[in-house]
């Protein structure tokens, strides 16, 4: 079986995020368990690594989604046309006239 078919394309950030669990996990445990004086730093800290390796597994999540072409293609496209239309009509609905603030501000400073 290939690697890439059973755990995506981003294989260092599944890497990541499986050590990072596993730290926190052993982290905790050895809080809890070990009879230690310092147990509390151990206990609070695993859930913490646990925590961010959340991070990791965002970015191998984020990195394994695929789009198909032509719907990126088709939302890229709708998109463009859209921002043409309204920068279009924004601009046809100002015109320039004499109580247009822009011929206001610049006849008062004498041009």
């Amino acid at each position: 079986m290939d690697c890439k078919a059973c755990c995506g394309r981003c294989i260092l950030f599944l890497v990541l995020a499986v050590i990072c669990d596993v730290v926190g996990l052993v982290l905790f445990l050895v809080g809890i368990l070990a009879p230690l004086s310092f147990w509390d730093l151990f206990v609070l800290s695993g859930p913490l690594v646990i925590f961010l390796s959340l991070v990791f597994w965002i970015f191998w999540y984020l990195g394994n989604l695929t789009v198909p072409y032509k719907e990126l293609v088709k939302g890229l496209s709708s998109k463009l046309m859209s921002n043409l239309m309204t920068d279009n009509e924004e601009f046809t609905q100002t015109e320039l006239t004499p109580d247009n603030d822009l011929n206001v501000h610049l006849n008062s400073h004498g041009f």
